[in-house]
């Protein structure tokens, strides 16, 4: 597990801002997400030989959207590129394997998944989960709102102030 403070001050917080997509809800929903997909990075690939990778467990098909979505924004494929790739430029497969140890580049392509969707981020965690639940985890994923609010309670400490 990765301590989620740390996860938050070090990885996610600067990233967001550095692409230029922060915000209070936007760091919420990241850290939850790490949260529920992966036990809060406790796992970097999917268990059973899954497809799921990175501290998000991000699917193939997802960051292949993923990645059409920067590259159809310049501002942010170039901050992508400048600071947090180290793959070949928009080479599914090598940022598939890159997510796996890249925190900052697996952070990334869980805030563009969710700038995919018009809707904004809830303020609530029930708002956050239910977002998680349609737009990550899908309505036929296996995990439910129930879970996500459950893993957030479980790695994040009441006293953690996201500002």
């Amino acid at each position: 597990m990765i301590d989620p403070t740390q996860l938050t001050t070090c990885i996610i917080r600067p990233v967001l801002k550095d692409i230029g997509h922060w915000g209070v809800n936007d760091e919420k929903i990241v850290l939850g997400t790490c949260c529920q997909e992966s036990d809060c990075g406790k796992y970097v690939v999917q268990l059973n030989g899954g497809p799921a990778k990175g501290i998000y467990q991000s699917e193939k098909p997802a960051m292949i959207d993923n990645v059409d979505y920067i590259r159809r924004h310049d501002d942010l494929a170039s901050a992508v590129v400048e600071h947090w790739m180290v793959s070949v430029y928009w080479d599914v497969d090598k940022i598939m394997d890159e997510i796996i140890w890249n925190h900052a580049l697996a952070t990334v392509m869980c805030r563009v998944h969710y700038l995919r969707f018009p809707e904004p981020i809830p303020d609530s965690l029930i708002g956050q989960a239910e977002m998680w639940k349609v737009c990550y985890n899908t309505e036929a994923g296996a995990g439910t709102v129930e879970d996500y609010i459950a893993s957030w309670r479980r790695f994040i400490p009441s006293d953690l102030i996201l500002v």
